[in-house]
């Protein structure tokens, strides 16, 4: 059960801006604007700021800073990050998660963790140029990619020399045809263009249909505050 001082509905305002830093636990179709937006309607902060994006079908550690410790982020953005992933192979979506509907469906062939470990080493182990999903918050001419692909503009995006320092292929269920992967990578890692192009090597499609956050900056899950507040689309009346 959560404590009191776990739920950040329970806190004040000079409690949270006495922390400096301090994560959350992102709610699930939450963006990560739409924390900043709901901490600065609560309380009545005029400057808040987050180490780093998660994307909105994604959970887990987003660090915060209220007012002026806003200025300690920049190490925050910089530094790794850890993540849990769950991949459904077969199946894939224009943004690579469950964010958009599955558009796109392959045979998958007979692999084992071992198959799926060679590969990961081959090809993305430390320095991968990996290119961005066109459904992110890239800009192309000050406009975000994502709300050009929602018009079904063509998005090109130029490709990011990325960093996988670790990882850890906890399963591979072959019935379901789901792998679950701990990853901790550089910064501006997309772990669904990851996901994307993991599948392609092993020829078929793949789609991200959970993606956890675990660890940013010292703080891990264990570490976060939680929201337990009213649904997304009522954060406007809050």
């Amino acid at each position: 059960m959560l404590s009191n001082k776990t739920n950040i509905i329970n806190l004040t305002r000079e409690e949270l801006e006495n922390k400096g830093l301090f994560a959350i636990n992102k709610p699930l179709t939450w963006t990560s604007n739409d924390v900043i937006n709901f901490l600065k309607s609560r309380f009545k902060f005029t400057k808040v700021g987050h180490g780093g994006t998660l994307d909105p079908y994604a959970t887990g550690v987003l660090i915060i800073a209220v007012e002026q410790h806003t200025k300690k982020l920049h190490h925050a953005l910089n530094t790794n990050k850890k993540y849990d992933v769950l991949i459904q192979l077969g199946e894939s979506s224009p943004s690579y998660d469950l964010g958009t509907e599955i558009n796109e469906k392959k045979e998958v062939p007979n692999l084992t963790v071992a198959e799926i470990d060679n590969i990961i080493q081959k090809y993305f182990l430390h320095n991968y140029l990996q290119s961005p999903p066109s459904y992110s918050a890239k800009k192309i001419n000050g406009v975000r990619a994502y709300q050009l692909a929602r018009k079904n503009m063509d998005v090109v995006l130029q490709s990011v020399l990325v960093n996988i320092n670790d990882y850890h292929i906890n399963f591979y269920d072959e019935k379901t045809k789901i792998i679950n992967i701990s990853l901790d990578v550089s910064k501006g890692f997309y772990v669904r263009s990851f996901a994307h192009d993991l599948a392609i090597k092993l020829n078929t499609v793949g789609v991200v249909v959970s993606l956890i956050r675990t660890e940013t900056n010292g703080f891990s899950l264990n570490d976060c505050l939680q929201i337990i507040k009213k649904p997304k689309q009522q954060l406007k009346n809050t």
